[in-house]
């Protein structure tokens, strides 16, 4: 047989174009050679049966052999028969904190060295008052988003003007004429001076309005005004953006549709108004006093400053308007509606 023949007709396997394999004593490539020992040199034998010590279970890798490091890489190391026993893909983690939290499993990290957390975390939101992480930052109700606002009378700070002394406008001092009540039940009230009155002192306001609304915090600094419309009564919502609170006084913005601008307020807490003359029952209008057993002027009493008297709960007509006992109906028609003496009708 001479060189480039086949050595072994009988076996299609072993042809001078075959590779051969080394450690198994056979000659692939009819070369006359048999390749033995440690033929992927990591020094380490092929493991072949009569090895009692250390070998090597796949001779055509350097890096497998008996003594060698397991990794996490879908395949047996170290000869062992397992396959990345020393770490647990069976095992779950979580990815992300907070409500951003989610399950997972564990996978091999691109260097094999150990295992990693597959996943994604859920997407944050702003934070909340509720004992939990939102914003998943590690944080529970943070930025104050649990604290009260600031409860009392507002004015909206004036805005000086280019004729104006600056050191008269220091720190809010001076106030405009329109502002509002924060109670502690979350409604707010509304409350003007008369037209035309600047820097407006809520201590000597004789007269003022409110409506009732509900302040909601939506975030840290982002609420909600649902407000009623002073000349409809239909309930408005308002976004207030930028929301700060410090010790005297609240800021934020809100978007003006008509103008399609943000207006910026910085409103200042006072202290309590004469005697809460400004703090009348929800929904009332100061109108002039009249008898009717009614507070007209919301002072919070009836007919002051009036000398009243009533028979309307004596089962007469007495003013002869149709009605009996309507409230505040007088004790007698006026003088021109009573028939004089010795008159008959």
């Amino acid at each position: 047989m001479g060189p480039g023949e086949d050595c072994n007709d009988a076996n299609r396997a072993i042809n001078p174009d075959a590779v051969e394999i080394c450690g198994n004593d056979i000659d692939e490539n009819c070369d006359g050679r048999i390749a033995r020992g440690d033929c992927d040199g990591d020094g380490y034998a092929a493991c072949d049966g009569s090895n009692t010590g250390s070998c090597d279970c796949d001779d055509t890798d350097r890096y497998v052999f008996s003594d060698a490091r397991e990794l996490c890489n879908g395949r047996d190391d170290n000869c062992d028969g397992k396959i990345d026993e020393t770490f647990n893909l069976e095992g779950s983690c979580t990815v992300g904190i907070g409500v951003c939290q989610a399950s997972a499993k564990l996978v091999c990290s691109p260097d094999g060295y150990r295992t990693l957390c597959s996943g994604t975390p859920a997407p944050a939101s702003p934070e909340l008052c509720d004992a939990r992480d939102n914003d998943c930052d590690a944080q529970v109700d943070e930025d104050d988003v649990c604290a009260l606002p600031l409860i009392g009378i507002y004015f909206e700070c004036a805005k000086p003007r280019a004729t104006d002394d600056p050191t008269k406008f220091t720190d809010c001092q001076q106030l405009d004429m329109e502002g509002f009540e924060l109670r502690k039940d979350g409604v707010v009230v509304l409350l003007s001076a008369p037209k035309g009155v600047l820097n407006y002192d809520p201590k000597a306001a004789p007269y003022c309005w409110h409506n009732e609304g509900t302040w909601q915090m939506k975030s840290a600094n982002t609420l909600v005004a649902r407000l009623p419309n002073p000349d409809t009564g239909a309930i408005e919502e308002h976004l207030l953006e930028n929301v700060t609170r410090k010790a005297d006084r609240l800021s934020f913005s809100m978007f003006d549709e008509e103008t399609r601008m943000t207006r910026v307020q910085e409103h200042r807490l006072v202290s309590a108004n004469n005697g809460g003359k400004c703090n009348f029952p929800t929904g009332c209008r100061p109108n002039p006093e009249v008898c009717n057993r009614q507070d007209d002027d919301c002072d919070g009493q009836a007919d002051n400053g009036l000398t009243c008297t009533f028979c309307d709960a004596d089962k007469v007509d007495n003013d002869k308007n149709g009605k009996v006992d309507e409230p505040g109906e007088p004790c007698a028609p006026p003088p021109c509606l009573r028939q004089r003496p010795g008159r008959q009708r």
